[in-house]
């Protein structure tokens, strides 16, 4: 592998790639050459445009590859089976787990006739700065809400949004009295969210208790992909700057 300022060129077995101004590159750590069962699909050209990148060749760019070319702490993984091969990936499915235990999300329940309950997966995210490397690797519990049944899961899932004119109306009264703007994030913000409806859940694949396999989770808290989770979340976010004094723009 061969490195400049503005290429990168990896030959393998007569093949080469060239990826154009790799210090604008978002993944810039190759760190590995290819398994062979890549090395005859590594004829990829991309292209640096305004930021972008931009696909030159006709076969997409397959996320193993890039997997395998940015090295093994760039995986995205599909599936906890995977993801329990490698000590970093577990460490932050334990990390997730832990967290939704101490914030009381479930409590174990025996299953009783007429319980409908969902299933759950992994999701796998791999989080970078805005120079591309890594910063950590993230591991989330989802709810499959497509298993939910209406007005037995849930009731109403409608949760509002703000409109971009009035995101525009307050940057122009900000600019015009030479106030400051603030941006905040809430993390995990709907793993906030009281559910009062009773919803009933498989536990999570890992952490399955070894005293109580059979039992299910009955959800006390929100979690991502129930459909009645962002409508929670803004009504808890609605009661609390109500108790702040702010009022519901008609707008």
């Amino acid at each position: 592998m061969q490195r400049s300022k503005r290429f990168c060129t990896i030959c393998l077995d007569g093949l080469t790639s060239d990826f154009c101004t790799m210090n604008q590159f978002r993944f810039l750590q190759f760190s590995q050459i290819l398994p062979q069962q890549f090395r005859q699909v590594l004829i990829i050209h991309l292209c640096i445009l305004n930021s972008e990148v931009y696909e030159t060749s006709p076969h997409p760019f397959p996320q193993s590859l890039t997997a395998s070319l940015l090295g093994p702490l760039s995986f995205e993984l599909a599936t906890y089976k995977q993801a329990s091969q490698y000590s970093h990936w577990k460490t932050a499915t334990k990390d997730e787990y832990d967290a939704l235990i101490r914030n009381d999300t479930w409590s174990l329940v025996p299953v009783t006739q007429g319980m409908n309950i969902i299933q759950c997966t992994w999701v796998y995210k791999v989080k970078r700065n805005v120079d591309g490397v890594i910063e950590h690797h993230k591991a989330r519990l989802v709810a499959q809400g497509y298993n939910q049944k209406e007005d037995l899961d849930y009731e109403e899932m409608f949760s509002p949004v703000v409109k971009p004119a009035t995101i525009r109306t307050i940057w122009a009264l900000a600019i015009s009295h030479n106030r400051p703007l603030q941006q905040l994030d809430v993390r995990n913000a709907l793993l906030n969210d009281v559910l009062h409806e009773e919803l009933y859940m498989k536990q999570p694949l890992g952490f399955i208790d070894s005293f109580r396999p059979q039992y299910v989770c009955r959800l006390h808290k929100a979690l991502y992909g129930l459909k009645q989770a962002p409508r929670a979340w803004f009504q808890r976010l609605h009661s609390f700057f109500r108790t702040q004094g702010f009022s519901h723009s008609q707008f």
